[in-house]
């Protein structure tokens, strides 16, 4: 979900976990292009310095915070130097079938005593595309409570299946039909009769994501009646 749709989705989820957090945050999410933002929602509430990285194999991370001018200032920083620092770390959508052991590990030695992690995953049961970062609540459950205690659960983006399925077909559509005219429209005929039509329709799409209510984007507690697209975990470190 690498587009506006993603973008919207994370800005609602900082603005809502903004006051759940403090002083030194651990940011671990996968689009790096969205960290300022991010930093600046929690910098703007209680937070005094914000890390954020996507790979930690680099050991390279980047902190921000705000000068006395109110300015936020981005510096390198090693992240090896960082056991037990953080109050808080957030973990959206990075942790998967793989790696989920190793991320646990390395969030309860980066955390505090008593630190927080907050972390969210896509639900298995609403996503029709199945892969590796999808987890059943049952599933990721028993595998924060061997590092964690769950203090709140919350949901995010109650949508109809229907809406995803259409989603996801259309992009598969658009990706299908880039590479086909790629290898033979030489004339752009295929584009106008097929891939312009088809177009349209993602277009259309994205209006109706536009024109979902902003209320939808926030996270609500969990419900098992009402299944969700994600689910926000509150955690404390034991």
């Amino acid at each position: 979900m690498e587009n506006f749709e993603y973008i919207k989705n994370n800005l609602f989820r900082y603005e809502f976990i903004s006051n759940l957090v403090n002083d030194k945050i651990f940011d671990h999410q996968k689009n790096m292009s969205t960290t300022y933002h991010s930093a600046k929602i929690l910098l703007e509430n209680n937070s005094k310095e914000i890390f954020s990285c996507n790979d930690i194999k680099s050991n390279k991370i980047m902190s921000r915070r705000t000068n006395n001018e109110g300015n936020i200032i981005l510096e390198m920083k090693e992240i090896n130097f960082f056991q037990s620092y953080f109050d808080n770390i957030i973990s959206f959508e990075i942790i998967n079938k793989e790696n989920i052991k190793q991320y646990f590990e390395l969030y309860s030695n980066l955390l505090k005593e008593n630190g927080t992690l907050i972390l969210l995953v896509p639900n298995k049961e609403k996503m029709i595309i199945k892969n590796e970062i999808n987890f059943d609540k049952n599933e990721i459950v028993k595998e924060i409570s061997l590092k964690f205690k769950i203090n709140e659960i919350y949901s995010q983006r109650f949508l109809e299946k229907e809406n995803k399925k259409i989603e996801n077909k259309l992009g598969i559509i658009r990706e299908k039909s880039a590479k086909i005219i790629k290898k033979i429209d030489k004339n752009e005929k295929l584009y106008r009769r097929i891939f312009q039509k088809n177009m349209k329709k993602i277009n259309s799409f994205k209006q109706n994501i536009e024109k979902i209510p902003n209320d939808d984007f926030i996270p609500k507690k969990f419900d098992k009646n009402k299944q969700s697209l994600f689910l926000l975990f509150i955690c404390k470190k034991i």
